[in-house]
C-alpha cells in the first residue's frame, strides 16, 4: 500500500484559486458521482450579515464533469456552468457528441480561467502527504488535505 496513489483529492476553488471545498474519490472512478456532494459543501460569506450563499453563481469543470445529469443538477440549481463537450474519434477528425435536449453552452474564454484550478491543484499536491497517500484511514487524508487547504490560504493573503 505505501505509495500506491488510492484516491484523488476533487478541490473546488473561488475564482482566485482559493480552496472552498474538498473531498477525496478514487481513481479510474467517474468525477462528476461525487461532484455535487463537493458542491453542497460551498458556504461563501458575502461580507454582510447573514447567511452565507451556498451556491455559486458560476461552475468552471474540465471534461471528466461533462455528464448530461450533473450539467442538470446544476441547471436545476440555477448554478451557470462551463464545462466543454466531449469530442468523439480520434486523430484529426474529432466529432462533437450530439446530444438530445438543449444545446450544450460553452465559452472557451470563461474556461480559459481554468489554469487557476490547476495551479491549486499543483500547490496541494506539492505536499508529499497527500501526494503519496499512505494512510489507512480515509478521514486522516481528508484532514491533511484541509490542512494543505488552510496553508495555501494563508500563503495567498
Amino acid at each position: 500500500m505505501s505509495g500506491i496513489k488510492l484516491t484523488k483529492p476533487q478541490i473546488l476553488v473561488d475564482k482566485n484559486g482559493i480552496p472552498i471545498a474538498i473531498g477525496i474519490t478514487r481513481p479510474g472512478g467517474s468525477d462528476h458521482l461525487h461532484a455535487l456532494s463537493i458542491v453542497d459543501q460551498i458556504k461563501i460569506l458575502n461580507g454582510r450579515k447573514g447567511r452565507p450563499r451556498t451556491r455559486p453563481q458560476k461552475l468552471v469543470a474540465d471534461k471528466g464533469y461533462a455528464a448530461r445529469g450533473f450539467r442538470n443538477n446544476l441547471r436545476k440549481r440555477s448554478i451557470r456552468h462551463q464545462i466543454p463537450p466531449v469530442k468523439l474519434g480520434g486523430g484529426r477528425n474529432l466529432v462533437h457528441r450530439v446530444l438530445k435536449g438543449r444545446p450544450i453552452t460553452y465559452q472557451p474564454l470563461l474556461y480559459n480561467q481554468r489554469w487557476k484550478v490547476e495551479r491549486t491543484i499543483a500547490w496541494f499536491m506539492s505536499f508529499r502527504k497527500i501526494n503519496i497517500y499512505n494512510d489507512c484511514l480515509e478521514h486522516m487524508y481528508i484532514a491533511f488535505c484541509m490542512l494543505a487547504a488552510v496553508i495555501i490560504t494563508l500563503r495567498y493573503f
